[in-house]
């Protein structure tokens, strides 16, 4: 649908079937949770990388970022999407070295891995354990987050748009589909590994971490070497494939759907990469910015949490907004500006 329409932004979409004020309000919501989004992310790898390097956490945000804003502003969204397939083959191999390590290093290896595990209602469906994690709602905001992200984000709406046939399009989505599940269970498991040999192996040096410092710390402390190295550059290549995205996506709808759409209709395509490349700037500071801040201001616990609380609040209701559009002609402007804006204060 997109391919064929020749939108210049997912939301383009929005202002034809329901005004602009549609356009404006998921343009707003995309950037909001993305800024929120990449500062999460930066955050968390700068974790990592500090735990490796021992420098100033804020030291390491300011390098990261700025090194992934530059390799986006100078390349565009070739870049992006020729890095991202490297990082992501950096990420799936650095996951596939964990796993037997940690099992090597367990008393009885592997099967200890399911013992614990299985005993203390890790891989449960129906215990009170998950229900009191409430894992049936995660599975349900998951499946909701990832179809609103695959179906109206504009970080996926553009890779739609710059692959070189209908066919090659559809094969990367199916591609992305498919190795979604098993790559994401293979690292929840690798996480209950790692549970099971810090229950068996203890760690006081676990009580002064963060959440999400315990993996970095098992790789510097339990890997050899270089195998350390490689597997903190699989973990660094994926969140800077999560922010070239962002960054990339962030200065497509500003320039498209705010400044060509409210400022500037009739000028070159020069102009507006040139645009582009500024907004991308701004965003690549902002995001510095954001993961700073979380830094000061945040208490223990899984930045997981707050992504998801994020992402409801600032993505509330655009996935049905575009599913009224895509799946019925009854509902016009006004209604589905009703239906948002109860959306968003519920």
């Amino acid at each position: 649908f997109y391919r064929s329409a020749k939108f210049s932004s997912a939301y383009e979409y929005l202002e034809r079937r329901f005004g602009t004020w549609a356009r404006l309000y998921a343009a707003v919501c995309f950037l909001m949770f993305h800024v929120f989004r990449m500062g999460i992310v930066l955050y968390v790898v700068g974790l990592a990388v500090q735990a490796a390097v021992g420098s100033d956490l804020v030291v390491v945000l300011v390098v990261l970022g700025v090194v992934v804003a530059v390799y986006t502003i100078i390349g565009g969204l070739q870049a992006v999407i020729w890095t991202d397939l490297f990082q992501g083959v950096a990420l799936i191999l650095g996951g596939l070295i964990c796993l037997p390590i940690i099992a090597a290093q367990l008393p009885e290896g592997f099967g200890q891995i399911i013992e614990v595990g299985r005993a203390d209602e890790k891989f449960s469906w129906s215990s009170s354990h998950v229900a009191q994690q409430g894992t049936w709602a995660v599975m349900c905001s998951k499946l909701v987050m990832f179809l609103m992200m695959l179906g109206t984000d504009q970080t996926a709406v553009q890779r739609y748009s710059a692959a070189r046939s209908d066919k090659e399009a559809r094969n990367a989505v199916l591609c992305g589909g498919l190795l979604a599940v098993p790559v994401w269970t293979y690292f929840f498991f690798v996480g209950t590994a790692l549970y099971v040999f810090y229950k068996v192996v203890p760690d006081p040096a676990l009580m002064d971490l963060k959440t999400d410092q315990v993996f970095a710390h098992f790789m510097l402390t339990q890997l050899p070497v270089g195998v350390t190295g490689f597997v903190i550059v699989g973990l660094l290549a994926a969140a800077l494939s999560t922010l070239d995205s962002s960054i990339n996506a962030c200065a497509a709808t500003v320039t498209n759907d705010f400044y060509r759409r409210l400022w500037s209709r009739d000028r070159s395509s020069e102009h507006y990469a040139k645009v582009g490349r500024i907004i991308s700037l701004f965003f690549g500071v902002l995001m510095i910015a954001t993961a700073t801040v979380i830094h000061l201001n945040r208490a223990q616990g899984a930045v997981e949490d707050i992504q998801t609380i994020v992402l409801s609040v600032f993505g509330g209701g655009l996935l049905s907004l575009f599913l009224m559009g895509f799946l019925t002609r009854r509902v016009d402007s006004r209604s589905a500006c009703v239906a948002t804006v109860v959306t968003v204060l519920f």
